[in-house]
């Protein structure tokens, strides 16, 4: 979801509902369901079809409400974390601040939708005319230095609530695009029957939400449709990704796919995409292979360019995914290991070649005692030796002298089983975890799997002749 920033009261019924009563209760005031058309619940709602994402920036709690903070209407909802960085802004436009704030959000390449605020200056009733005409003065000479003018946007006190809609798109000559409409427009009551609802409005309302979820600048938002919580290893997930051109007409795109190091991709990184129309949607399937358990990023991100060489901005959520052992294995314990001696795999070594490597194995044992992270580190180190040693000798392509590249490699242009693919991945992703400081646990079983896992891997080379 494209993230919005919303700063017009108000985002949910209950907010302007609690407002309502206020009025009502504190001043007396006369405010037939008014707060209707001073929320924009049903909007955000809206918004969510095409992809955006109704959020509010936190704001400090008032005195009052800190001697209240246990009531449940303290709750702040969909606030933005801070690291996001929002796409578009919906503010009204009261006074000059506001004027800055939605200048500085377009110059930045935001969509900005501002509120001309008829209805926020109508429905407090309580104020007197004087204070609501200068209220009504003073928005008016903000939207002008904004570039908003005409009659049609000026602000009328005392209005009849079911009119038809209109709005517009002002050219500012910026990065954004600058939307305008009445605040009471895209309110809840212009969603209800018997209220402001009726089909040519729904149309409009419709039309500026699709309008204001086009940028001018090129941007793909990624989704994931059928997202799992949890997988076992070693078995193949197919993920749906749906693709969605949020900027102009664009020709192919070359998406490339980012994946978590923990995962093998079974299919295709890279996508060729087809053309795409403004809002226009395709998507693909992804396939992965979870190698070890644990809590890892599965989808880390992605990057795209156009045929043209023009550059495109991709959106996407990063996905998590909780691995489980795998289905014949109900733990760690019940997986392959050698013994503590690693005599599996000194015994694989002996007739082995290189006698500096053979060393460095016949030294493990006695590592794994002092040092279980950094006899894992070993391991994987060997291991990498082995594999570049057989690339370079069988001319074997590999775009990248990274381990992970070079075990995809392997996997394209080799004989090799994909238990030994698999084990080889295992041994990568367990001996990263030993050369860096993290909080999972490793220990001497986790040395004994990796050595049950290379002397498989060197058995399997030396039947391919590959040692």
């Amino acid at each position: 979801m494209l993230t919005i920033e919303h700063k017009a009261i108000h985002l949910y019924r209950e907010d302007a509902y609690r407002d309502y009563c206020i009025g009502v209760d504190v001043y007396g005031a006369y405010q037939p369901a008014s707060f209707i058309y001073l929320c924009f619940e049903a909007f955000k709602d809206a918004c969510a079809e095409q992809g955006l994402s109704l959020v509010k920036l936190p704001k400090p709690p008032t005195q009052y409400e800190n001697k209240m903070k246990d009531f449940p209407w303290r709750h702040e909802r969909d606030v933005i974390p801070d690291h996001i960085e929002p796409r578009g802004l919906i503010l009204r436009i009261n006074s000059d601040e506001d004027v800055i704030v939605a200048q500085e959000a377009l110059h930045r390449g935001r969509n900005v939708l501002a509120l001309i605020p008829s209805g926020a200056i109508t429905i407090w009733e309580h104020s007197p005319i004087e204070q609501r005409e200068e209220m009504q003065q003073k928005s008016e000479v903000a939207a002008m230095k904004l570039g908003i003018s005409g009659e049609d946007w000026k602000i009328a006190i005392n209005f009849s609530w079911k009119q038809n809609i209109h709005w517009k798109e002002i050219d500012v000559g910026t990065a954004g695009r600058l939307f305008v409409i009445h605040d009471f427009f895209i309110s809840d009551g212009y969603f209800l029957e018997n209220y402001g609802f009726s089909l040519e409005n729904h149309r409009k309302i419709q039309s500026l939400i699709e309008s204001f979820a086009c940028f001018k600048t090129n941007l793909l938002r990624l989704s994931y449709r059928n997202v799992v919580k949890s997988w076992p290893t070693g078995e193949p997930l197919t993920i749906i990704i749906d693709i969605v051109n949020h900027g102009p007409n664009c020709g192919e795109v070359t998406l490339r796919m980012e994946i978590g190091p923990e995962f093998e991709a079974i299919s295709p990184l890279e996508r060729k995409i087809r053309s795409l129309q403004s809002l226009e949607r395709t998507s693909f399937a992804l396939q992965l292979v979870p190698r070890v358990d644990g809590s890892f990023p599965m989808v880390v991100g992605a990057s795209a360019s156009l045929e043209n060489g023009s550059s495109c901005t991709v959106h996407s959520n990063q996905l998590d995914l909780t691995v489980r052992p795998a289905l014949n294995s109900s733990q760690r314990s019940s997986a392959p290991q050698d013994d503590e001696t690693l005599s599996r795999l000194i015994k694989v070594f002996q007739v082995f070649h290189d006698e500096n490597m053979r060393a460095e194995v016949e030294a493990l044992p006695e590592l794994a005692r002092i040092d279980a992270r950094s006899c894992l580190n070993r391991i994987r180190t060997v291991t990498e030796r082995i594999v570049f040693n057989y690339i370079d000798s069988h001319d074997i392509n590999c775009r990248e002298r990274t381990l992970d590249v070079a075990i995809r490699a392997l996997r394209n242009h080799s004989p090799f089983s994909n238990r030994t693919i698999g084990y080889l991945h295992t041994i990568r992703v367990i001996g990263n975890l030993g050369s860096h400081a993290t909080d999972d646990p490793l220990t001497d079983v986790d040395v004994r799997i990796l050595s049950y896992a290379l002397a498989s891997v060197v058995e399997d080379f030396m039947e391919q002749n590959g040692l």
